[in-house]
């Protein structure tokens, strides 16, 4: 315990009615010490359009649909369970991170698209927890209070505060962390194991419920406490963590201060969420010591973890970087949602790559074309074992599931893509700055006058971004403010830079002195003035090798895990693969774009006497896997069903209700006595994927089509392709351990290849090429 702390807030629950200290939020009442960079906006007022409002859409009503989503109907310990029971996703008796992590995405994607229905259905979790303090205060995985989960259910009730302006929020929480108890260390021992995530350091992120909860115009005490978790005298660890973040202790690898001690691992969500926390706190302290090791945490996982796709290896542990090393999707969420603190706190525009890259990446990568499924993981390369051998074996957590377990990144995947819409705009100067170039509308006031931007875009496919600006009541002369555009880092790397034009004229722009990798177009703005910049597109090939980040360092890999009782490679993922340093690759980039060879797998057809599969016995494969159910089925209309259903791959009868469950794939069964359990025939081949590439943009060619497919859900006939030069060679490694050295040619014909965007490519995919010499 926090000597004093814990009363601290009891004494200073009122609130007083301040006058709004931020520009472009009437909402932020009260001012950090040290301004943000870049001023956030209010939720709300930022609305995506083009391609990535068709895919918000898609995550509405795919994984956000009380009928498709992933909690529509779900089978908890044999009950049912409603996916939107007072708003939330129940969880069968315990509220997890999942719960919380889907409240909050769920409430910022109906701000960023405007949805009434969506807003109002997150708003019964809301008014169930106004109303019921003890679900705030208690919320339990096992015996263990979940500190984490309560700080991630309070942003999304701030999102929601600061989108309705509901009072009763910033009433709640001021009132809800007046009693608030630290917890005892940075890492908790429970049955001798570190218990991070429920006691220990991840409860460290109270301290942005508390600064934001404050700067929404809460209590000074809310700011008092979350500045103290990382004082020198806070005797939960948040001190020496951040002494341990400053020491050098992880300038080489990823390592967490535990207990004194430095260990040679992290949990990526674990990092993700608590390195940024000193920054936050650098803004409400001056304190440069804090910013410093934010700062320093980032760039050493850049250098170390980073993986091609642009969120940092984690599986679940950061494990460096290389084609076998898997990523979480909830990194994914969590690495955009990180970076965006970052990008506002700093103003440094290589956050905003971070963020533009990720985004492009990983996060399509994650989920399927209608979002009503994901990935647990996913990696740079990867397919099935034993891919080409007639019998392919895939691992359960690394197909496109609407529901994976644990069901973390079930809840967490909807964040990313309102957390990158929102943050594509700032505020800076009175005036207003675009971190990311994508279709959108911002409409903001600017001192007492309404101005709106619209941009119009297909980038990353396409190199044009227009703004249009509006100014409804426009003074005569027209109305002065900067607008401030970010050079993307990857631009460094050619030998172009940005053009821009102003009402059909070449601009002239200036570095802006406060932002890293910003410019700034300062003028008297008028109404229907535009905006139009364009960005070079080059295609780049870089060489690199795999990096060891320090997690293991052995001479054998670990023995084989264990997933949901399938054996698992220890080359492939999982949390347990070694990483062999310093093994040649090449990637393609376009833009923020990672490309990838697209492994395409095919099926058996279906015999005619086996049409209904092959049954399993005692198995359930409903949990978990469904497409669709249908209620009143015989045993023939089940079957019927399911052949016909594209991606069926098993079916699942419950005689004593009729009820057919049509089911994604084959893996996974748990028993069930009450249940007859058919599988289909799977995947037996997948196409070569042993190619090594010629590292050289000269003999590379871009094929764009003249416009985007709509509505856009990355798909696998894509819109850009590049046609590179290859070798074929026996890659009996699978693709996920690299030659060690370049390829030598030998007689092999040079081939041409076809390689798509990642996003793209989805599941089976090769990114990281051996190198041909």
């Amino acid at each position: 315990m926090i000597g004093g702390m814990t009363t601290l807030l009891a004494t200073a629950i009122g609130l007083t009615g301040l006058a709004a200290a931020s520009t472009y939020d009437p909402h932020r009442v009260n001012a950090p010490v040290v301004p943000y960079a870049l001023e956030p906006l209010q939720w709300g007022s930022v609305s995506p359009a083009g391609w990535v409002r068709d895919w918000a859409l898609a995550a509405r009503d795919g994984a956000g649909s009380p009928t498709r989503g992933p909690f529509a109907t779900l089978t908890v310990n044999g009950q049912s369970v409603n996916g939107w029971k007072d708003g939330r996703p129940d969880f069968g008796g315990f509220w997890d991170e999942d719960s919380a992590y889907w409240i909050d995405g769920m409430t910022r994607l109906a701000l960023v698209l405007n949805d009434a229905e969506l807003l109002a259905r997150v708003k019964e979790d809301y008014d169930h927890v106004l109303a019921n303090p003890y679900d705030f205060h208690n919320t339990f995985k096992g015996d263990v209070v979940e500190g984490w989960v309560r700080s991630i259910y309070s942003r999304g009730m701030l999102a929601y505060f600061d989108g309705t302006g509901d009072q009763r929020i910033i009433d709640f929480l001021a009132t809800a962390y007046a009693n608030y108890t630290a917890p005892d260390s940075v890492c908790k021992m429970v049955d001798g194991v570190c218990d991070e995530e429920h006691q220990g350091s991840r409860s460290l992120t109270q301290m942005e419920a508390l600064l934001e909860g404050h700067a929404y115009g809460g209590p000074l005490a809310m700011k008092q406490l979350g500045v103290q978790l990382m004082g020198p005298t806070a005797a939960n660890g948040g001190y020496a963590f951040l002494q341990t973040l400053l020491s050098g202790c992880v300038t080489n690898r990823t390592n967490i201060e535990v207990d004194g001690g430095c260990e040679q691992h992290a949990h990526g969500v674990t990092f993700n969420e608590v390195a940024k926390l000193f920054a936050m706190a650098y803004s409400w302290t001056g304190n440069a010591s804090h910013l410093a090791a934010s700062v320093g945490a980032y760039a050493m996982v850049e250098a170390f973890d980073v993986q091609p796709h642009g969120v940092n290896s984690a599986d679940e542990d950061m494990n460096g970087i290389s084609p076998n090393i898997a990523t979480e999707t909830c990194d994914v969420s969590d690495f955009i949602y990180s970076n965006s603190w970052m990008l506002r706190i700093t103003g440094d525009g290589a956050y905003g790559d971070a963020l533009e890259r990720a985004f492009h990446n990983a996060a399509p990568g994650a989920v399927n074309r209608t979002f009503d499924g994901h990935v647990y993981f996913q990696a740079p390369n990867f397919a099935p074992i034993n891919a080409q051998s007639g019998n392919p074996t895939v691992i359960e957590k690394y197909m496109e599931e609407y529901y994976h377990s644990p069901p973390c990144c079930t809840g967490n995947q909807v964040r990313m893509l309102p957390n990158y819409i929102h943050h594509s705009w700032f505020g800076a100067d009175g005036g207003l700055a675009c971190s990311m170039y994508t279709s959108s509308t911002v409409n903001v006031t600017l001192g007492n006058t309404r101005v709106l931007v619209s941009s119009v875009t297909d980038y990353p496919f396409s190199s044009t971004v227009e703004f249009t600006i509006s100014i409804p009541s426009q003074p005569s002369s027209g109305f002065e403010f900067p607008f401030l555009l970010r050079i993307p880092g990857w631009l460094a790397k050619t030998d172009k830079s940005l053009s821009v034009q102003i009402n059909g004229q070449a601009a002239r722009w200036t570095p802006d002195a406060l932002r890293k990798a910003f410019v700034r177009l300062q003028r008297a703005w008028k109404d229907s003035d535009t905006i139009t910049v364009n960005i070079p597109l080059d295609v780049r090939a870089t060489q690199g090798v795999t990096i060891n980040n320090g997690w293991l360092n052995q001479t054998s890999p670990n023995p084989p895990d264990t997933l949901n009782g399938q054996t698992e490679p220890p080359l492939l993922g999982g949390g347990h693969s070694n990483v062999t340093a310093d093994l040649p690759f090449c990637i393609v980039e376009r833009g923020p774009l990672l490309f990838a060879l697209p492994l395409e797998t095919t099926k058996t057809p279906i015999p005619p006497n086996v049409t209904c599969g092959v049954p399993v016995p005692n198995a359930d494969k409903a949990t978990g896997k469904m497409i669709r159910q249908i209620n009143s089925s015989t045993r023939e209309t089940c079957c019927a069903a399911c052949t016909k259903e594209p991606g069926c791959a098993a079916w699942v009868r419950q005689p004593s209700t009729g009820d057919c469950f049509l089911c994604r794939d084959a893996y996974g069964t748990r028993p069930a006595s009450d249940r007859e359990t058919y599988v289909m025939p799977t995947p037996t081949s997948v196409s070569h994927f042993g190619y090594a590439l010629q590292c050289d943009t000269s003999t590379m060619r871009v094929t764009a089509a003249s416009e985007l497919p709509r509505p856009f859900d990355w798909p696998l006939d894509a819109p850009l392709r590049i046609e590179a030069t290859a070798v074929k060679f026996n890659w009996t490694t699978g693709p996920w351990l690299l030659p060690e050295t370049p390829v030598a040619r030998g007689g092999r014909d040079l081939l041409n290849i076809t390689l798509i965007p990642y996003g793209c490519s989805k599941v089976y995919h090769v990114s990281m090429f051996p190198v041909l010499d």
